[in-house]
This record gives structure tokens, C-alpha cells and sequence, in this order.
């Protein structure tokens, strides 16, 4: 009974979890932020828009074009090991975050253009993040990119496949199968032995006496 009710718990909690939603809903917008370096703070960089989860369109507007202090540091950054990273809610309105980084120069030498795709679990929140940039192994040029610049940033949606429930309620009537089975195996046949083994008993019994009876005969005939 008691494991019985432990499986219900664990049911009802997977379950419930596994089909919680964040409800977003088409035509809703991300903020997008960004930070240079890996100590740097989160600030605003533009808004991703969510047009058609279906068929992946989405588009992307900067909102805080790069400022002088901003292209200075990522210049100077891209010199080092430093990383760019940026960040985006998983709900809009919900402090929660989901966030990818690639070197500084990626993103200096690839002068601000960058290709974002945002990963959707069957929930339909957002589940991951990822940033790649045109250049992927820096030279250290100095990049001619002016302040107030926007970012070139494409979008692509991706939508994760939700895994097989598990049947539990099976696994659950197997485990008590074979506990009752067990059980049974504990507790054995407390019958008697002539009880469980009268049908091999009787017959030998009365061959055996059926045969004294023979010899004794034999035996008086035998004496006339």
C-alpha cells in the first residue's frame, strides 16, 4: 500500500511538472541583453520578437545601438580571453535566464553580425541559447566599426522534441505482482505432510500391504 502511494506521489509530481507551460504565445517579445567581458554587467541590446514558433520566424531590432565606452572595451577586450555573452528570459516578464558566450573578438572581428537561436522546450519556454558569429578564429585586426552602430543579428527557432512519458501505473502494478508473489513464497504451504503428499502415501501403503499379505501365504503354502 505504501509503495503504492509513493508511485501515485511520483506520478502526479512528473506529471504535473512535466506539462507545466510558460505560455508563450505568438507575437510576444524577448529582451535581449549583452555584456562585454566576463565580469561586465547584463545591460539592454534589442528585442527579439517571436512571430511563428510553427514555422521558426522571428525577427530581431536593436534597440541600444553600441556606444563609444562599449566599442572601446570590446576593442580593447578582443585583445584578450575575454567573453561576450548575452541573455534572454525564458517568459517574458520572468526573471529567469538562459544564457551563451563566445570570445570578444568573434564578435568585434565579425563587426557586430551574429546569428541567435533560441531552443523551445515542449512546454514552449525557452530552454537554451545559442550565439555564433561569421569569424570563429580571431587575427587581432583592428576592426573599422563607429559608434552607434547596430548589430546585424539573425534568428532562428528551434522547438525540442518532448520525450516519452514513462508508464508508470505499469511499472506500479508489476511491482505489486511480483510483492504478492513474494509474499506468498514467505508465508509456504503450512499443510501437513500426509496432506500435501496423500495421493503417493496411500497407493504405497497398501502395495506394501497387499505384498505382505503374498508372502505371507506363499510362505504357509509352502509348509503343508
Amino acid at each position: 500500500m505504501k509503495l503504492t502511494i509513493f508511485f501515485f506521489f511520483f506520478f502526479f509530481f512528473f506529471f504535473f511538472n512535466s506539462n507545466q507551460t510558460f505560455d508563450l504565445d505568438v507575437g510576444s517579445s524577448l529582451k535581449l541583453e549583452h555584456s562585454i567581458g566576463s565580469n561586465g554587467d547584463f545591460t539592454e541590446r534589442g528585442v527579439i520578437s517571436i512571430k511563428s514558433l510553427k514555422s521558426g520566424s522571428a525577427e530581431y531590432s536593436t534597440t541600444k545601438p553600441i556606444t563609444d565606452a562599449q566599442l572601446l572595451e570590446m576593442e580593447n577586450k578582443a585583445k584578450t580571453d575575454e567573453l561576450y555573452c548575452i541573455r534572454t528570459n525564458g517568459k517574458p516578464d520572468v526573471d529567469f535566464y538562459v544564457v551563451s558566450c563566445v570570445p570578444v573578438c568573434f564578435i568585434y572581428e565579425s563587426t557586430l553580425s551574429d546569428r541567435i537561436t533560441l531552443h523551445f522546450g515542449p512546454n514552449g519556454g525557452v530552454v537554451g541559447l545559442s550565439l555564433r558569429t561569421p569569424v570563429s578564429v580571431c587575427s587581432g585586426a583592428k576592426q573599422d566599426i563607429e559608434a552607434g552602430s547596430k548589430f546585424n543579428t539573425f534568428i532562428e527557432l528551434g522547438q525540442s522534441v518532448a520525450s516519452p512519458q514513462p508508464d508508470v501505473l505499469s511499472y506500479i502494478q508489476k511491482v505489486e505482482k511480483e510483492k504478492d508473489e513474494r509474499s506468498k513464497d514467505e508465508k509456504g504451504d503450512n499443510r501437513s505432510f500426509f496432506s500435501k503428499y496423500w495421493m503417493y502415501i496411500v497407493p504405497f501403503v497398501v502395495i506394501m500391504a497387499m505384498s505382505s499379505m503374498f508372502n505371507a501365504g506363499g510362505e504357509q503354502g509352502g509348509g503343508q
